[in-house]
């Protein structure tokens, strides 16, 4: 450390007289000195690492429901759909002031026991010769994204449903769009 020259007074301040001085800083161990080792100071002789406190480290503390919390958190989803079917689910959505959300949830939930054979119609045809196995797309339309907002616990749930043995849908949008077709007028 410098020794520091005081500051002079300043013209025209009245109160310089009552402002008491600034503390006096505190020493610290110089940078060769180790804090693992104790050394001593040569003005108190008392070991360094006896003087310097450490705060007892606390264990990390999780919320008590973490994977629960995480799964609340809203997440961007966006569907790939046929562009008559997203205009069918903004006519609806406007018509009942409904999430875009909500209203998948819900045409899942209504065809939750013929998804399997909804999805099932939107998978292409094929065809075996007895040697090779043909495939033949089903009608293409044109297809648009559409996006919205939800609980990753019900994005992972669609996802979970749509993996399942039972429907084995390819993706979430081919289970959302045959939930979606069944639902909407």
């Amino acid at each position: 450390m410098t020794d520091r020259t005081p500051l002079t007074a300043v013209p025209g301040l009245a109160r310089t007289s009552s402002l008491p001085p600034p503390p006096p800083r505190r020493s610290r161990p110089e940078a060769s000195e180790s804090r693992t080792t104790p050394s001593t100071d040569a003005h108190t002789e008392a070991p360094v690492a006896a003087r310097i406190q450490r705060q007892p480290s606390k264990p990390e503390r999780q919320p008590r429901r973490a994977e629960d919390r995480a799964a609340n958190v809203t997440v961007p989803v966006t569907l790939s759909l046929p562009v008559t079917l997203v205009q069918r689910l903004k006519k609806y959505a406007k018509a009942n002031e409904a999430s875009y959300a909500s209203i998948v949830m819900d045409a899942i939930v209504s065809s939750r026991d013929e998804l399997a054979l909804l999805v099932s119609r939107l998978r292409p045809d094929e065809e075996s010769d007895g040697i090779f196995v043909r495939t033949t797309p089903r009608k293409a339309e044109d297809r648009t994204a559409i996006s919205f907002r939800t609980r990753k616990a019900n994005v992972t749930a669609i996802d979970d449903l749509a993996a399942s043995d039972e429907i084995s849908a390819e993706n979430r949008s081919q289970l959302c769009h045959a939930a979606l077709d069944a639902f909407l007028p």
